[in-house]
């Protein structure tokens, strides 16, 4: 899906399987060690979005882009001002640190109220994801509930296949992004967007970028954490040992970053 993208079909050569759509790192780390896989890798493998944003970079997915052909219904969302949201759930447990559940968002009573307050300031929320994702499925109740299709999107309802070029397409009209430290924020750090990443732990593995002025630019962190005598930004390299009780981002360090961060002209 990906170099279809960026290069024609006829430029995509057909090995003897295909790879799937997803190949997650914990598959990729275990290729690695076995004898006869040897890829051929630019730059840190354990570090792929350690790049700088650099318009550069932008360039060429703006440029790619310009050879898809976008949907009427998918170009009609940008005629309003809006943000792109993407929240990983899987579950209620704020204390649930295994695996990709340590940058989850239990609770999503503050998500739906940033929601609530950005159609309040007349900015509307496209929300990325498929139907498998459980925060969908739950906003989608939400909005239903509160009659907020006016104001919400579901790119996955507009676009059933979920391409590339449409997450692409939204992302780079975006006011930026509001979500889970997650594979669709990379789309956005690349071109250069502005980034809100929401109940994530602190850890060289996480960042989107090493250089800080960079980052600082381009990306706001709002951190889980515990408390052990005072407050501890959550360590992902030590989730396995917290046994305090694991506290989330509120609704109001939400909007206050939304404000001073997000809408701000800097």
């Amino acid at each position: 899906k990906s170099s279809e993208f960026f290069f024609s079909k006829e430029k995509n050569k057909k090995i003897f399987f295909f790879v799937p759509n997803i190949l997650y790192y914990q598959i990729t780390r275990k290729l690695l060690k076995l004898k006869n896989f040897k890829p051929l890798i630019f730059g840190n493998f354990s570090s792929e979005y350690q790049f700088l944003n650099s318009n550069k970079y932008k360039k060429i997915i703006t440029k790619s882009l310009k050879k898809h052909k976008i949907s009427n219904a998918v170009s009609n969302l940008t005629k309003y001002p809006y943000f792109c949201l993407f929240i990983k759930h899987y579950n209620t447990n704020k204390n649930d640190l295994s695996g990709s559940s340590s940058r989850q968002t239990s609770d999503l009573k503050p998500i739906k109220k940033i929601i609530t307050y950005l159609k309040k300031k007349k900015i509307n929320t496209v929300i990325l994801g498929t139907d498998s994702d459980l925060s969908v499925k739950k906003l989608k109740l939400f909005a239903k509930k509160n009659k907020l299709y006016k104001n919400i999107s579901f790119l996955v309802d507009i676009s059933p296949n979920y391409p590339i070029k449409d997450q692409v397409y939204l992302a780079l009209k975006s006011k930026g992004y509001i979500g889970s430290s997650s594979g669709p924020a990379s789309i956005f750090y690349f071109l250069r967007k502005k980034l809100l990443i929401i109940n994530s732990p602190i850890g060289n593995k996480l960042p989107l970028c090493k250089n800080k002025a960079n980052e600082k630019k381009f990306i706001k962190y709002l951190y889980k954490y515990t408390y052990l005598k005072k407050k501890l930004i959550l360590d992902i390299d030590q989730t396995a040992v917290i046994t305090g009780k694991i506290y989330e981002t509120s609704y109001e360090d939400i909007k206050k970053e939304v404000n001073s961060f997000m809408l701000s002209k800097q």
